[in-house]
C-alpha cells in the first residue's frame, strides 16, 4: 500500500512525464489508452497565456496538485506507520 500511494503521488508531482505521455490533449478520453488531460498539461498551457483568470486558475491547479502529493505522502506514512507497529 506504502509503495502504491507513494508512486501515485510521485508520478502526480512529476510534471514533465506527464506533460510528454499525455500528448497535450484537453479532451476526456474515450477509452483506456487514448491520451488524457491532466493537472500538469493544464497548469503549463494556463500559466503561459497573458490572460489573468487562466493564470489564477493555474495557480489554482498547482495547488490542488501539491495538496494532492502532500495527502498522498501522509497516506503512504500512515499506512508504513500501522503495518510497523501491527508486528
Amino acid at each position: 500500500m506504502t509503495g502504491a500511494t507513494l508512486a501515485i503521488a510521485q508520478a502526480a508531482g512529476e510534471t514533465a512525464p506527464l506533460i510528454f505521455t499525455t500528448l497535450f490533449s484537453q479532451f476526456w478520453s474515450r477509452g483506456l489508452f487514448d491520451p488524457t488531460p491532466t493537472l500538469a498539461v493544464l497548469i503549463y498551457n494556463f500559466a503561459t497565456v497573458p490572460f489573468q483568470n487562466q493564470q489564477d486558475i493555474a495557480w489554482a491547479a498547482s495547488l490542488v496538485l501539491v495538496l494532492f502529493v502532500l495527502a498522498t505522502s501522509i497516506l503512504a506514512h500512515w499506512a508504513a506507520r500501522k503495518s510497523l507497529y501491527n508486528h
